[in-house]
């Protein structure tokens, strides 16, 4: 199985305009997905195939100032978005209706979920994938597979959809774990992005287990 990496950009400095275009060349040489800024989407999609949004709001066409809809990221090039990332926090509503959208746009959803009561909850509207991140341990040093061992096993017993962990992931001994225990990738940002000035690097350490 071929392993789902996602490399969420945030909005960090090194993520942003021709610096989130570089990140997404080194991404697909790598065959990691990349999530990025509404506003990087077109420029990005020049470099990368698989590029998503960081957020979508389940509106379509009409009066909605400053909302971000599914139609426009797609015909910016997106192929699906990220959907309630413990930084952009929406209800089981919002969740539900996003995905639905996302899903008549013919786009992904990769829906976020803060615990694993929360994922059970969010499976119910079938996306995708879940990305389970643990809030406290988002941008730290401890991954999620680290702190909560047994978490993989469980999710991936628990929900009928496929299974990505986040928080803190970082290195191939992660990724390896992650996909041992059942999961189908990983969701990580800083260990790519912030933290290090070579993506390129960061990226072959993580794929190097497998």
């Amino acid at each position: 199985m071929n392993p789902v990496v996602i490399v969420n950009l945030k909005a960090y400095k090194q993520g942003t305009g021709e610096s989130a275009a570089r990140i997404a060349s080194v991404c697909h040489e790598f065959g990691a997905w990349v999530s990025v800024q509404a506003v990087d989407i077109r420029l990005c999609a020049k470099e990368h195939p698989h590029v998503l949004a960081q957020h979508v709001d389940p509106v379509s066409f009409g009066a909605h100032t400053g909302h971000v809809l599914c139609e426009a990221v797609q015909q910016a090039g997106a192929v699906g978005s990220l959907v309630n990332h413990a930084e952009k926090k929406l209800s089981d509503e919002q969740v539900f209706a996003c995905v639905e959208h996302l899903r008549s746009c013919g786009m992904m959803s990769v829906v976020c979920a803060e615990s694993l009561e929360r994922a059970r909850a969010l499976s119910a509207c079938n996306p995708d994938y879940i990305a389970l991140e643990l809030p406290e341990l988002i941008g730290g040093d401890v991954s999620i597979i680290s702190a909560r061992p047994g978490i993989v096993s469980e999710a991936v017993s628990a929900l009928s959809c496929k299974v990505l962990l986040g928080a803190g992931v970082s290195s191939g001994e992660d990724l390896a774990l992650a996909l041992s225990q059942g999961a189908h990738g990983v969701l990580l940002a800083s260990a790519v992005v912030s933290k290090t000035d070579d993506p390129r690097s960061a990226l072959k350490q993580l794929y190097s287990a497998l």
